[in-house]
């Protein structure tokens, strides 16, 4: 088959606009890809038409239905992964091939598996353990496990199907003759190594053995192709009749589709006309007449394009012939059944449209009306939606002032800090100057220790001559205080002399130099001192 792979093989498959791009079916308890559409996913993953299915997602699908693999497969995600194995690569099982089922212990199976040309086989069984239990041998050739051929299958793959078995694993195995012939050949070499001539006949006999032993294994490989091309035919026929039958399935499932259908054409021409002009209905069946018209004459072409039988045709070609003369009356029926859905669904739409248009024709006004309140409630929407968006931008605006506040509040609380930063940098400057003059002046000598005594004497003495004049103008003014109140107490107590005799009007005295009259007084007595007259100067809020 044009476009198959040689060797069973792992695909990955991406799931496409169009689906995974194949068609499933099942022979004889087997699951397949019937067909695998060209250019689809599956086909750019690398899987052919014909390909056996042996796992999904490393996952054993042989005991399950095909309606359980349809569901597995629908299931199982993107990317999916198969392990398919090509028509040409199904080969049979040998006749004395033993089954075994081993169930895992404690320490796991009790095997080791190794793969030499495209033969896998146990390379090591441990003696008493789950495998050697179960009948499995050093040496024994394994063809299937858990019921899936491992005939082509990378090593890894191997492993993977018999882990898929959980605890329990079924093999189809068959012990090599080689392995027989060596195990006899070494025996006798060891039965014969007494002495030289012993030696010399036990080779003769090595060499007849292994003559034997490959003459065996090109009579059996011989057998194996036989059976395989055998087996080969034997499953093409079987696939060709199994698509036979679901092709014969979905003509008359299709033929049940088109007579509903065709009952319900009936059912809805009886409603159209009702509603519907005759130049309308003669406008739709013109239309749907030029239509049936063309795909009449694209079936007529493929049909002339179908093959014939050879005059010796086998029976995979005539099976092969008469699949395709099915697939075009399946396509035959599948068209009819779509021209059919087609004019259902026209005469439909014709209806709906026939019905809009006598209700325009009735009610205009009413139309009318509805477009206006259309227009209105667009209208409506228009402002409410340019309301959102001024609330939009005040809320932008509020947003931004909160941000140049926050900013603002940021660099004063910076602003303060460094203020603070520089304040405590000036202090510590202060320190260090006072401490350094500190230092100098501790170092001056005791002279200038004696003229700082000195200063401090006289200020001493200054301020006891300045607290001394201080006290005496408080004593004066408190005199002259005493004399205004004894004057003023007495005009109180004389009324005739504030009001009989004419009242004269009394000029302010003008302050020279913001200074109370008494001041002058008190400085003229204390003999025009500076010191007095600095001490009883007003205060500034003298007015």
């Amino acid at each position: 088959m044009e476009g198959q792979q040689v060797l069973p093989r792992r695909v990955e498959i991406t799931k496409g606009d169009n689906g995974f791009g194949f068609n499933l079916s099942k022979a004889e308890g087997r699951h397949y890809l019937r067909v695998v559409d060209e250019g689809g996913a599956a086909w750019v993953g690398g899987a052919r038409s014909g390909d056996r299915i042996l796992a999904v997602n490393d996952v054993s699908v042989t005991q399950r239905t095909h309606k359980e693999l349809v569901a597995f497969i629908k299931s199982s995600g993107v990317p999916m992964s198969m392990i398919l194995l090509a028509t040409d690569q199904q080969m049979v099982v040998p006749e004395e091939a033993v089954p075994l089922q081993i169930y895992k212990g404690a320490q796991g199976y009790g095997f080791n598996l190794a793969k030499r040309g495209n033969m896998h086989y146990f390379k090591k069984v441990d003696e008493l353990g789950p495998a050697h239990n179960g009948g499995a041998r050093a040496g024994d050739i394994i063809y299937e496990v858990n019921g899936i051929s491992v005939t082509g299958l990378s090593h890894g793959d191997h492993v993977k199907l018999v882990k898929a078995g959980g605890d329990m694993v079924s093999f189809k195995v068959v012990k090599e003759l080689w392995q027989q012939t060596r195990d006899t050949a070494a025996s006798t070499e060891q039965r014969l190594s007494a002495g030289d001539s012993a030696q010399q006949a036990a080779s003769t006999t090595i060499a007849q053995a292994r003559m034997r032993a490959e003459q065996a294994m090109i009579e059996r490989r011989a057998e194996e192709e036989r059976l395989q091309a055998a087996r080969k035919k034997e499953m093409t026929l079987q696939k060709l009749s199994s698509e036979l039958n679901e092709l014969r399935d979905g003509i008359e499932a299709v033929t049940q589709q088109l007579e509903e259908t065709t009952e319900k054409i009936t059912i809805e021409r009886i409603k159209v006309a009702k509603v519907a002009t005759s130049e309308e209905l003669k406008e739709l069946e013109d239309t749907l007449l030029l239509v049936e018209a063309e795909a009449i004459n694209e079936l007529n072409a493929k049909q002339d394009k179908l093959p014939l039988p050879s005059r010796d045709a086998d029976e995979i070609e005539l099976a092969t012939v008469q699949l395709a003369e099915m697939g075009w009356e399946f396509e035959v029926a599948a068209c009819r059944e779509h021209l059919a859905s087609s004019r259902l669904a026209d005469t439909k739409k014709l209806h709906g449209i026939a019905e809009v248009r006598r209700k325009e024709e009735k009610q205009t006004d009413t139309v009318l009306a509805a477009d206006m309140q259309k227009r209105r409630a667009n209208d409506m929407n228009a402002i409410e939606e340019r309301r959102k968006r001024m609330d939009a931008q005040l809320e932008e605006i509020r947003l931004k002032k909160e941000q140049a506040a926050a900013e603002q509040k940021r660099n004063q609380e910076a602003a303060a800090l460094r203020r603070k930063k520089e304040a405590e940098e000036r202090a510590a400057q202060a320190i260090a100057v006072r401490r350094k003059m500190e230092a100098e002046s501790e170092a001056k000598s005791g002279a200038e220790e004696k003229r700082r005594a000195q200063e401090l004497e006289d200020q001493r003495f200054q301020e006891e001559d300045a607290r001394r004049r201080k006290e005496e103008m408080q004593a004066r003014l408190r005199e002259q205080q005493e004399r205004d109140e004894a004057e003023e107490a007495a005009r109180l107590k004389n009324p005739a002399s504030m009001f009989g005799g004419q009242v004269k009007r009394r000029e302010p005295k003008t302050l020279t130099k913001d200074r109370h009259p008494m001041i002058s007084i008190f400085a003229s007595s204390a003999g025009g001192k500076t010191g007095l007259t600095s001490l009883c100067k007003p205060p500034d809020t003298y007015m």
